[in-house]
């Protein structure tokens, strides 16, 4: 699933701990609160069109330690221009056999844990590119993904800041035949599709490596010297390989999330 990327909530954090908004005493260097996110999958026939989960939020040692969404990570460099961090991060991709009647006679898809690391280099106050490799260390799906992302912060010194962000995903076969392939096992005609109206005829398919091009937007507001309120949103738009799937009915997949901060 798509979630907080802690390139974009590091920037969003690192800005608002430095704001004039906070000139005080002491700088706050952390941060914690929660909050709910939302997805929208792109399967056909889905019972529920979206589905909700907890969004946790964590900042420590002005940024070494973060957890945000479903990631977490650890700095293990920091210089002016270059950071860089161990991350983990769980994937709530999947699906249950009962959530469609697409995926009727199908096993079910699990999410998993996948673990990695990234790194970004900051090009000045505003522009930073980020590089992230995470690999599945459960075994459900047994591939990896590899991410580039560039984003710009406007207004990192003031209360509120906006950070569009732009990039690309190259999952690798394992991981994009696990969520949208269907095994040659697994395919079925289905009589008595949607309500007895209809026949469905699921072929076996695997679109095997893929490259997604996303785009999306993190927002963090200062409502005090204390208390701050995040949001994110991503669109991934899926290509061909994973549109052409039987199971597949949609050209994107879409997260949000909203979170409040407590800052000291």
């Amino acid at each position: 699933m798509t979630h907080f990327r802690a390139g974009a909530l590091l920037a969003a954090l690192s800005g608002l701990m430095i704001s004039p908004a906070f000139a005080q005493e002491e700088t706050p260097t952390r941060a914690i609160g929660a909050g709910v996110g939302i997805v929208s999958e792109p399967y056909a026939e889905l019972e529920d069109d979206y589905r909700l989960f907890p969004v946790p939020l964590l900042y420590l040692d002005g940024g070494r330690i973060s957890v945000s969404g479903t990631s977490a990570s650890l700095m293990v460099f920091k210089s002016d221009r270059w950071e860089a961090a161990a991350t983990a991060e769980y994937r709530f991709n999947g699906y249950e056999a009962d959530d469609s009647p697409v995926f009727e006679g199908m096993d079910d898809r699990s999410g998993t844990l996948e673990a990695g690391g990234w790194i970004a280099y900051n090009i000045d106050e505003t522009v930073y590119l980020t590089g992230y490799a995470v690999h599945d260390v459960l075994d459900e799906h047994g591939g990896f993904e590899l991410r580039g992302q560039a984003a710009w912060s406007w207004n990192p010194h003031v209360a509120t800041n906006v950070t569009p962000f732009l990039g690309v995903a190259f999952r690798s076969e394992e991981l994009s035949d696990y969520y949208y392939g269907v095994l040659p096992g697994e395919a079925m005609t289905i009589t008595n599709f949607n309500g007895g109206t209809g026949t469905f005829v699921r072929n076996a398919y695997a679109p095997g490596e893929t490259l997604t091009p996303y785009a999306g937007i993190s927002v963090r507001q200062a409502l005090s010297s204390s208390w701050a309120v995040f949001f994110s949103a991503r669109h991934e738009f899926l290509p061909d390989e994973v549109e052409d799937s039987p199971l597949v009915d949609d050209d994107g997949r879409s997260y949000a999330g909203l979170a409040l901060g407590r800052l000291f």
